[in-house]
């Protein structure tokens, strides 16, 4: 959260104005990173189902403060080198739901990055769904993603920006370039639809990043890791 110190207290500004919601806990951030970036990797709070070890390190962010209509707020972003774990990509433009549904058929896999702008055009709700189950969900009628209040750019005009990570139990959203980010864990597979979107929205652009095993993603995240520290990191 953001607020005021004066050297000795720290007045944390309450209410709406938080930029997580979900899973996340214990987060930690990094000094000294060559470039000045404040990196930030959360506690998820999120079950694992069969394995050996419970709960997760979720992906490595940028945190930034940014001017907007409500005053400087506390945003969160993927780090970009989430790119070094892309493999097959995919980008569209200008789609409804349903050509956009259609295209999404060619996607496989079960991990992926995702980068979407779209907009209701009619009625109040958008959804993304993965497997049968919503994802990310947006409700018009409270203003809420994934039950999170959330201020629009511009009052009545339901247009987003949406980023996802989906990963094999876990989903991590970042909503209006980081304004909000959701972590939660992916709920029981009810179909093999894969994914797919909900609602009368025109999809302006997307796409779909499949991704890299764990392997890579730990290399990726010790990397800049040993990297802010300034100690060499062999693969």
């Amino acid at each position: 959260m953001i607020g005021n110190f004066d050297g000795e207290k720290f007045s944390p500004e309450h209410g709406k104005y938080f930029y997580n919601w979900g899973s996340q806990y214990a987060a930690q951030t990094y000094n000294n990173v060559p470039d000045g970036r404040r990196i930030q990797i959360g506690w998820g709070r999120i079950e694992h189902k069969g394995m050996a070890f419970n709960q997760m390190m979720l992906f490595p962010c940028e945190l930034t403060l940014r001017t907007t209509a409500e005053g400087i707020r506390l945003f969160c972003e993927p780090v970009k080198e989430i790119e070094n774990l892309h493999q097959k990509s995919f980008s569209w433009n200008n789609l409804t739901t349903e050509e956009a549904n259609e295209k999404l058929k060619e996607v496989k896999g079960d991990m992926f990055h995702l980068k979407i702008d779209a907009e209701i055009v009619h009625g109040l709700g958008l959804e993304l769904y993965y497997n049968g189950n919503p994802v990310v969900y947006f409700d018009g009628n409270y203003n809420r993603f994934n039950g999170a209040p959330y201020i629009c750019d511009k009052p009545g005009i339901f247009r987003f920006s949406i980023e996802v990570i989906l990963d094999r139990t876990s989903v991590e959203a970042y909503i209006g370039k980081g304004k909000l980010f959701i972590s939660e864990q992916l709920k029981d597979k009810k179909s093999d639809e894969g994914l797919a979107f909900r609602g009368n929205l025109r999809i302006n652009s997307l796409e779909v990043h499949e991704l890299k095993s764990i392997g890579n993603r730990l290399s990726t995240i010790l990397n800049i890791l040993f990297r802010g520290f300034n100690i060499p990191y062999d693969q």
